[in-house]
C-alpha cells in the first residue's frame, strides 16, 4: 500500500476519528512547515515574481495533494511516475521565475 492510499486513508478516518483527524492535521502541518522552510531559502530571482511564500505554499497544497493523486491513478488511469512528472513540471511553471 502506498503512502498516498494511506494518506488517504488516515484522512477519511479522521472523519469519525477524531485522534486520526489530529494525526492527520499535524501532519499537514509538518508538511507546510517544511514547504515554508524550503521556499523561503530560496534566494531573490528564483520565486516567480510577485509570489509570496505563504502563496507558494497554498499552490503547493492545491496542487500536490492525495486527492489530486487519486483522481489521476485511479480515474485517470496514471502511473504514480506519470503524476510525478506532472507535478514537476507544473511546480516549475507555478512557482519559479
Amino acid at each position: 500500500m502506498g503512502l498516498g492510499v494511506r494518506r488517504q486513508g488516515l484522512r477519511e478516518a479522521g472523519r469519525s476519528e477524531p485522534e486520526r483527524a489530529t494525526l492527520y492535521d499535524d501532519s499537514r502541518r509538518r508538511g507546510d512547515r517544511t514547504r515554508v522552510q524550503v521556499f523561503s531559502s530560496w534566494p531573490p530571482g528564483v520565486p516567480r515574481t510577485g509570489l509570496d511564500v505563504p502563496s507558494a505554499v497554498d499552490v503547493y497544497a492545491a496542487l500536490c495533494n492525495i486527492d489530486v493523486y487519486a483522481v489521476l491513478t485511479g480515474e485517470r488511469g496514471w502511473s504514480p511516475d506519470q503524476v510525478e512528472q506532472c507535478w514537476c513540471g507544473v511546480l516549475v511553471r507555478e512557482l519559479l521565475h
